[in-house]
């Protein structure tokens, strides 16, 4: 007793952590389990069964999560004693960010509409003791994913000592064998949930071609001149899990789960094994992730989770999907010098297997050609009096960066192995320069759907351009999809425009 005394006092003055016994409470002030059970057979619902004492998990900080195991039928016991002097506490008042992930389900369980945990939670003792879960808040897991806020009204009395006590309980499983186990997670804090999950895809797939994927994720507004080396510090907060339709059995059920997406990837990509940059795209900065060694005419679901900067938790992204180009009539080119705005699938050139030297190729025959107007606006007065400009809203640095990205789109065509309506179809060793009657030696080496330049880019150089140019664009659609197209939504992108994303994946 009196060595008790003296380890309580040791701990008291943050001399000892991490106590653990068969007869002490654990005296950690983080989160502790406490003890395990099995339900009895001769009592319905969750309760109070053998106990097997398992020990504590201690010394867990705030925010931090455990991992453990359960049987079907069973439960186990946790406490969390709150710290009443948090600066997150006020007007008498403590919350606390409960939050949990299912890693595995059992290999007999077969119910697609439960994930069959449900977590009891209470600020009374005596509730908790006894499981009277009539008397306790619960919630469930679904997807693989749970979270609930626990308030708790302080009283005098509360404001030294106060505890959140849990109660993980699984359901029963008819098809399960005596060893299969759930797997979870569950973190607790009282700043924040330790794993979230977004009902939004921040990804958006810009493009594939038959092994190869990119994908934006928009930064905010920010001007072109600002340093990119702080918007790169993102870099290693995203993770992203590739899965192909075989592998993605292993997650049904658990689409919302950090922990089972972590498991179970076909893929994975991080700053280390993607190719990752931060780029100015449409006025933004976004994160720009290029993948590959990816499977032709696969369709795939991808997964984001961004990292809380260590291993306890982090968030689930909704999944987006995407499918690989059959073959490799196409290939995926990015971050070209001139062209810098080009994000897009091209048609393979002959003896150009190399993907920056085929890049390359393309950006400098779109600088050739933009050589000549650039001479020729040169002579337009851009800088005089504002009576004598050719617009009051509009400046020549309009005119070039609309008729640039013009340019770019008509002299790199954007490439598809798809046939879908609005977009045209070049054989071999033709391109749409031909229609141009520009001599060109680009000559792609199979036939190709090309992706037509969106209507609204030529509208753009008529309305930003003086009109000494004489720019004027098609009218009617018939004449429109003659070398253009035009927005209409769907699967894949209608038409091209140069700097954004696929309208879908």
């Amino acid at each position: 007793m009196i060595l008790l005394r003296l380890l309580i006092l040791l701990y008291t003055f943050g001399l000892v952590q991490g106590l653990v016994g068969d007869n002490l409470l654990p005296l950690n002030p983080f989160l502790g389990i406490l003890e395990v059970g099995e339900k009895t057979a001769d009592q319905p619902g969750p309760t109070i069964g053998k106990m097997e004492k398992r020990g504590y998990y201690t010394s867990l900080l705030d925010a931090s999560a455990i991992s453990a195991t359960l049987r079907p039928d069973s439960y186990a016991m946790y406490q969390f004693p709150i710290n009443t002097s948090s600066d997150t506490i006020s007007n008498y008042q403590a919350i606390v960010f409960i939050s949990g992930n299912i890693c595995e389900l059992p290999d007999g369980w077969n119910d697609t509409d439960s994930n069959g945990l449900s977590i009891y939670y209470t600020f009374n003792q005596t509730q908790w003791q006894n499981l009277d879960y009539k008397s306790m808040s619960s919630f469930d897991f679904y997807e693989g994913y749970a979270q609930e806020l626990a308030h708790a009204q302080l009283t005098d009395a509360d404001t030294n000592a106060l505890t959140l006590y849990l109660t993980v309980v699984s359901e029963s499983c008819a098809d399960c064998l005596s060893d299969n186990t759930w797997t979870y997670e569950v973190g607790i804090s009282q700043s924040n949930l330790v794993f979230q999950w977004h009902n939004e895809s921040v990804a958006s797939v810009v493009d594939t071609d038959s092994t190869s994927l990119i994908v934006w994720i928009d930064q905010g507004n920010a001007s072109s001149s600002s340093s990119s080396s702080n918007n790169g510090s993102m870099t290693d907060l995203y993770n992203f899990f590739i899965y192909d339709p075989e592998d993605f059995v292993f997650v049904a059920g658990l689409a919302r789960s950090w922990c089972a997406m972590k498991q179970g990837a076909s893929i994975e990509y991080n700053s280390s094994s993607a190719v990752v940059s931060s780029v100015y795209r449409g006025g933004t900065w976004k994160q720009q992730f290029y993948f590959d060694s990816l499977t032709p005419n696969t369709t795939y679901t991808g997964y984001m989770l961004e990292n809380f900067g260590d291993s306890n938790g982090g968030l689930v992204f909704e999944p987006f999907q995407f499918r690989t180009m059959e073959s490799d009539e196409c290939t995926l080119i990015y971050d070209l010098d001139f062209c810098s705005e080009v994000t897009y699938s091209v048609p393979t050139l002959p003896d150009m297997n190399n993907v920056s030297e085929l890049a390359e190729y393309y950006d400098s025959n779109a600088k050739h050609f933009y050589t000549n107007f650039s001479y020729a606006l040169q002579q337009i007065p851009c800088d005089t009096e504002m009576d004598a400009r050719f617009s009051v809203v509009k400046t020549c640095d309009d005119c070039a960066a609309s008729y640039k990205k013009w340019l770019c789109s008509i002299t790199i065509p954007r490439c598809s192995t798809r046939n879908i309506t609005g977009y045209q179809l070049y054989e071999s060793g033709h391109s749409r320069l031909d229609k141009l009657n520009v001599e060109s030696e680009i000559r792609p080496r199979s036939d190709y759907y090309e992706v037509l330049p969106c209507i609204d880019m030529c509208n753009a150089i008529v309305r930003d351009c003086p009109g000494d140019f004489s720019f004027r664009c098609p009218q009617g659609n018939d004449s429109i999809a003659l070398s253009y197209y035009w927005e209409t939504g769907g699967e894949y992108p209608s038409c091209n425009t140069v700097g954004v994303s696929s309208s879908s994946s």
